[in-house]
């Protein structure tokens, strides 16, 4: 509603329909809380980035794999930092600068796979794909955990023999 004055101290009253506006603004919303609950039920741990390299999505699997919900502060998470932190729990490996220099890369890009350890010892098999307008999914997935466990138990049984 917006008033004007007029002459002679009269007020015109304007009133504007807003409930197609705020129509549309509850079903963007409704569309936004569906496709998080969709990403969210996926196996994998998923982060996507824009071009610029800015965290513009994760799901509930990338929180419990790499802790904490980057989502949070989207505007504050970006490829770097956050690569920085997988770096941190992972042994040694070039993945994670050959990451940034793909996601910076708005040439033709091929999706990639790769494997990294995380420092407990467990594998994850990591996913990384272009999307459109430049963006880069990045998909991480725990390989069956009895393996990894078994793998762990059987190099701590050596080394305490030695």
């Amino acid at each position: 509603m917006i008033g004007r004055p007029h002459p002679n101290g009269a007020l015109a009253l304007m009133i504007e329909d807003i409930s197609g506006e705020m129509l549309r603004a509850r079903r963007f919303r409704a569309d936004l809380e569906l496709s998080q609950s969709v990403i969210d039920e996926v196996d994998e741990a998923i982060a996507v980035f824009s071009p610029a390299g800015q965290l513009v999505v994760s799901n509930a699997g990338y929180a419990r794999l790499w802790g904490g919900d980057p989502a949070a502060n989207l505007s504050d998470e970006t490829l770097r930092s956050l690569s920085g932190r997988w770096r941190v729990q992972c042994a040694p490996s070039p993945v994670w600068a050959d990451l940034e220099d793909f996601a910076s890369n708005h040439g033709d890009r091929a999706p990639w796979k790769a494997e990294v350890r995380l420092l407990d010892g467990r594998l994850i098999d990591c996913r990384f794909a272009p999307l459109s307008g430049g963006a880069t999914m990045t998909a991480f997935r725990l390989r069956d955990s009895g393996t990894g466990s078994k793998a762990l138990a059987t190099g701590d049984a050596m080394l305490k023999r030695a």
